[in-house]
């Protein structure tokens, strides 16, 4: 909040002005509920009090809709001896964690064991979940380099699904075993299967800091300041979660979660297990710190510094470089940048009817 007023105030003493500012920005940055869930109603004039409820029952309405779904989906695949993992904002909503309060996503987020996708996939499509009509070359990337299958969306409802058989690309390099995450599964009331909260953490901060993406970065990043929160004082969370990152290859992405929870949120962790973590990995900040102390922070265009485009081209590419080989990134983008020019000429839909024809 001080970042976006350009200074630290309690919250019952914002001007109404300041509060429109205030709004502008977390809504913009798909903060708004949850930080209208942490307040004290009587904290808040009667003339903002509206802007926050109606956020509020939209972030209630969402979770009781992704429930709803989850429980469907659960249902679908048990009934072909698939146990879904729930992972992300749907993992957080169903779990009624600090985590899940106002917490707004997009899609669901599946996984099921890679030997099980095909069975999976056709359980949803008999029950009204239907695929992107895809090109060739996407239909490829999906199958031999991707952590996923295109997403399917229900057919009624609209929700879309993302069914995952690893939480990163295949092509990467760096797909754990999915093994080591799902060792100590929790299940909800509703008898639905989550990751624990040291694996949830790390799969947190691994989303967050191998993607290019950061549309959503300071919303992400709160997400891992509630999770270091809640388990401050939990010796059993923060041994699991250095001797997950070990184990996975993840030490820097816990390092890089750790540092700008700190820097940018004041977050409070213990030195011991700040320097545990410091301690697994031998990490040059330096350019690092630049770039996301940047892209990490709120989107507005009162708060956006000049650099601000510069450092999000950069970790940008840092993302594609980090899910690609070089020579594979080369024809990637090639190939991508090749069917926007086509697309922008022609359509946007040329490749599709052409997929459709060539079917």
């Amino acid at each position: 909040m001080s970042e976006i007023l350009g200074t630290f105030k309690r919250v019952d003493d914002l001007t109404l002005s300041e509060w429109e500012l205030l709004i502008e920005c977390l809504r913009e940055n798909a903060s708004l509920a949850r930080f209208a869930s942490f307040l004290k109603d009587e904290d808040i004039p009667n003339q903002v009090k509206p802007h926050l409820q109606s956020e509020l029952v939209r972030a209630r309405r969402q979770k009781q809709q992704a429930l709803y779904e989850c429980k469907l989906i659960d249902e679908h695949l048990r009934h072909v001896g698939v146990k879904p993992i729930f992972l992300k904002g749907a993992a957080y909503s169903v779990s009624d964690s600090a985590v899940g309060l106002g917490r707004l996503y997009g899609d669901i987020d599946v996984l099921v064991d890679k030997s099980d996708i095909e069975k999976s996939k056709q359980a949803l499509l008999e029950r009204g979940w239907f695929p992107q009509i895809l090109t060739d070359y996407d239909e490829m990337y999906y199958r031999e380099w991707a952590h996923e299958i295109p997403p399917l969306t229900h057919v009624k409802r609209g929700t879309v699904l993302d069914l995952h058989h690893n939480l990163v690309p295949i092509v990467s390099g760096q797909a754990p075993d999915v093994a080591d995450f799902s060792k100590d599964l929790v299940e909800t009331k509703d008898g639905l299967l989550v990751f624990s909260q040291a694996a949830q953490t790390l799969h947190s901060a691994v989303h967050l800091f191998l993607n290019e993406d950061f549309s959503h970065g300071i919303r992400d990043l709160t997400d891992l300041h509630i999770l270091f929160t809640s388990n401050k004082d939990d010796e059993n969370y923060w041994e699991s979660l250095i001797t997950l990152s070990s184990k996975s290859s993840f030490e820097k992405e816990l390092q890089l979660a750790v540092r700008y929870c700190q820097k940018i949120l004041n977050t409070d962790i213990q030195s011991c297990h700040v320097e545990a973590i410091y301690a697994l990995k031998e990490t040059n900040f330096g350019l690092l710190d630049r770039c996301f102390e940047s892209v990490l922070r709120f989107r507005h265009p009162k708060l956006d510094s000049t650099l601000r485009s510069t450092y999000e081209l950069a970790v940008y590419m840092r993302g594609h470089f980090l899910k690609m080989p070089f020579s594979i990134l080369a024809k990637h983008l090639t190939i991508k940048a090749w069917r926007s020019v086509v697309e922008s000429t022609l359509g946007k839909n040329f490749y599709d009817k052409e997929h459709e024809v060539n079917r």
